[in-house]
């Protein structure tokens, strides 16, 4: 249908018109959620730092805690985040990527990946990371899951 074509070709339009705007608006927020996380709790080690990297995913090993309890307490906390790379949503299983990288299996144990879009907000990333770090506070180093 040409309407629909019309549409999705005027939608491609806006959207590399803002792509430079929201990959720095991501990146911004990205920064903010992994600095003061580590700001907090410099113990944490994010993945790819140091490396060129989307500007909306974070992937951040919370070190002394298990990966599956940090994603229950976020998710109870109202957090969305994945335990995995988004092609393995639904599954559990360790991140693939950052096993091919090497990384130390402490680090891929207690690794989650966060994401942030043109839509979020600095107040949302604020939230979130007070959220992050309650539950990291209450789950490291806990050797059995409260009931």
């Amino acid at each position: 249908p040409v309407a629909l074509v019309v549409g999705m070709a005027e939608a491609l339009k806006l959207a590399v018109d803002e792509m430079e705007h929201s990959a720095e608006h991501c990146g911004t927020l990205r920064d903010r959620l992994e600095n003061e996380l580590r700001a907090r709790h410099p113990e944490l080690v994010i993945q790819g730092k140091v490396h060129d990297r989307l500007p909306g995913t974070s992937s951040i090993s919370f070190l002394k805690t298990d990966r599956q309890s940090m994603l229950m307490a976020l998710d109870m906390a109202g957090i969305a985040c994945s335990s995995g790379s988004a092609c393995s949503s639904g599954s559990s299983p360790p991140s693939h990527v950052l096993m091919a990288m090497n990384r130390p299996g402490n680090e891929i144990e207690s690794t989650l990946r966060f994401g942030v879009s043109k839509f979020s907000t600095i107040e949302e990333i604020d939230s979130a990371i007070d959220a992050i770090s309650n539950a990291y506070n209450k789950l490291r180093s806990k050797t059995c899951v409260d009931n």
